[in-house]
């Protein structure tokens, strides 16, 4: 039997800082934490879908953090409830995600050249 740690950890979605190690590789884009403050969940992905039905994240796909059992039949380990909070959480991340990108493409000392492209476009 599992119990729950109730803990309202997502009380304040903005609080939750979002840690990415951007993946260049066909399907995996990256690699997140989340930090709740004194509590770190490590091992969430952000993969390519093929699927784009999904209004948050388009054709982009979350995956929390899993193990595997004896078949390699993978199993999520942390669950968020009610689901609007998971929804929630999924859009400050699609937010935090773009501006990792943005960060990596236009770095804070290239700001002056990164202006001067948006304001070519």
């Amino acid at each position: 039997m599992t119990k729950k740690l109730n803990l309202d950890l997502c009380s304040n979605i903005e609080d939750i800082e979002v840690k990415f190690k951007l993946i260049n590789k066909p399907d995996l884009l990256a690699i997140f934490s989340l930090d709740f403050g004194s509590l770190s969940v490590k091992g969430y992905r952000l993969q390519k879908s093929k699927y784009e039905d999904d209004p948050i994240t388009r054709a982009l796909w979350i995956t929390p953090p899993v193990y595997f059992d004896q078949t390699k039949k993978a199993h999520p380990i942390v669950y968020f409830e009610p689901k609007e909070k998971w929804d929630e959480l999924r859009r400050h991340i699609m937010v935090k995600y773009g501006e990792a990108v943005d960060k990596n493409y236009f770095p804070e000392d290239n700001e002056d050249k990164s202006d001067e492209m948006l304001n070519a476009i």
